[in-house]
């Protein structure tokens, strides 16, 4: 009886005379940037409300990484989040930004695919991590962290393939 392997669902995909593993890995993740500014002793924040603004972007750019197996691409992935927090007399209470970011390893992954995984699927495996980095440090400068709701990256990533579609539509009307 000849050796033959099983594949294991969503993993591998099998052609009449070969199998490809397909796969979405992370290698690692880490902080690229952080700045937090806390220019107000929290003792002076009796006029604090709690009016944070957050803004959440996801970069993801193609990143080689030497010696990757055939059919291998490795991509780095980066959730960027900004916030800032104010007093009712427009003082600054605290500017948190963070830059957090994975590399990903995507093997044998059809073309139509890779945009979905970078783009909603590695944003959203990273995001806790960001999210208690953020909140860890609010609450160790002293004030109280405020609750991050969950983040729509499949909304998010909607809203940027649409962006992109309406720019090369206008490119494409220039050029005619």
């Amino acid at each position: 009886m000849a050796d033959k392997k099983t594949p294991t669902p969503n993993t591998q995909k099998t052609t009449p005379n070969t199998t490809e593993k397909v796969s979405f890995r992370v290698l690692g993740q880490y902080i690229s940037d952080l700045s937090f500014e806390c220019p107000q002793p929290p003792i002076n924040l009796g006029k604090f409300k709690n009016n944070m603004e957050l803004e959440v972007g996801v970069q993801s750019t193609p990143k080689e990484v030497p010696n990757t197996a055939e059919g291998t691409q490795t991509h780095e992935v980066s959730i960027i989040l900004r916030a800032f927090n104010k007093t009712d007399d427009a003082n600054n209470i605290y500017l948190f930004e963070l830059k957090y970011s994975g590399l990903f390893a995507l093997e044998n992954i059809p073309q139509g695919h890779i945009g979905g995984l970078l783009g909603v699927e590695a944003p959203a495996l990273l995001f806790p991590f960001a999210r208690q980095i953020f909140t860890s440090t609010i609450a160790a400068s002293g004030l109280q962290a405020p609750l991050l709701e969950p983040v729509n990256f499949a909304a998010i990533y909607a809203q940027q393939m649409q962006k992109q579609q309406e720019q090369q539509n206008q490119q494409g009307q220039q050029g005619q």
